[in-house]
């Protein structure tokens, strides 16, 4: 009998567990979309063109700098 409370109690700890780990990745995706949108308006707003960036150093280098202008 015991056993089976304990079960169960383990089964909605990790029904939680999931549901909160759902929520976090949701959130990170709605702050994802809400940068881009940033990105969008600020290019739309300046007229710059798309930059493209052919070593992995210069991608995140300019992630960078456009995240710490959208703050």
């Amino acid at each position: 009998m015991r056993g089976s409370k304990n079960k169960t109690s383990d089964e909605a700890s990790q029904s939680l567990l999931l549901y909160v780990a759902k929520l976090v990745v949701w959130n990170l995706y709605l702050t994802l979309l809400r940068a881009e949108a940033g990105f969008k308006m600020l290019k739309s707003a300046l007229g710059l063109r798309p930059n493209f960036h052919q070593i992995e150093k210069h991608v995140e280098g300019h992630i960078f700098i456009r995240i710490l202008a959208y703050h």
